[in-house]
């Protein structure tokens, strides 16, 4: 089971990545990305959905504790990486990952998919992985400031 709190550094890499690969490829192939609005919603949909399931998995065998504890150098910046889970962390994804998955299915199904619709899913899974990068991190906040 260590290994299972080892991984959970995925739980923001999951979202992250789904809106990045879907925002490059909106970048670059504009008119046909607007066109796939529902392999699009399946991808960003199944990236929260596996990022709160692993949450919930973490959560319901009540696993904490250190995961990363990193310096990193950056253009001259110390950044201290401190990702740490306990039980208030995990309840916090736990309903974040709920709530954004629940408007996410909202907006398939209530939404008109015109042009905006691609860029709308994608920019919610980004701020879903932003926002779990956050209550994730400890002191991510802290070192920017």
């Amino acid at each position: 089971m260590h290994s299972l709190l080892g991984a959970s550094w995925l739980i923001p890499f999951f979202p992250l990545a789904g809106a990045s690969i879907v925002a490059v490829l909106l970048i670059s192939f504009n008119r046909t990305m607007n066109r796939l609005t529902k392999p699009v919603s399946f991808l960003v949909i199944l990236s929260i959905l596996s990022s709160t399931l692993l949450t919930s998995i973490l959560l319901f065998s009540h696993q904490s504790g250190q995961v990363i504890d990193s310096q990193l150098n950056f253009l001259n910046q110390k950044l201290h990486l401190d990702f740490k889970l306990d039980y208030i962390s995990e309840i916090s994804l736990l309903a974040l990952g709920l709530i954004v998955l629940l408007i996410l299915i909202a907006s398939y199904f209530r939404l008109p998919r015109a042009k905006g619709y691609v860029a709308y899913v994608t920019f919610l899974t980004f701020l879903c992985g932003l926002f779990s990068l956050v209550i994730i991190s400890s002191d991510l906040t802290q070192s920017f400031l």
